[in-house]
């Protein structure tokens, strides 16, 4: 099964767990992870790390504490499982 697949899969699972997505949310995460296979994973995190530091200091908090934000994600665990 591919990496899309699995995701796929993983994202009807949580949802019917009870979480909820916004219009276009599961097409939208879907595209990035086939992006982010084609042009490396970690290059797509770090520029959508980037990308929320900006916007997390555009809505006031300051550079460390946008930083401090950013390095605190991870997977979400009940999607690795």
């Amino acid at each position: 099964m591919s990496i899309e697949e699995t995701m796929r899969v993983k994202l009807e699972e949580v949802e019917l767990l009870g979480a909820q997505f916004m219009d276009g949310e599961k097409v939208a995460i879907l595209q990035v992870i086939t992006l982010a296979d084609q042009y490396g994973y970690g290059n797509f995190i770090a520029w959508l790390g980037t990308a929320w530091a900006i916007k997390l200091m555009a809505n006031g908090l300051n550079q460390s504490e946008a930083i401090a934000a950013v390095e605190c994600r991870g997977p979400y665990k009940i999607l690795i499982s």
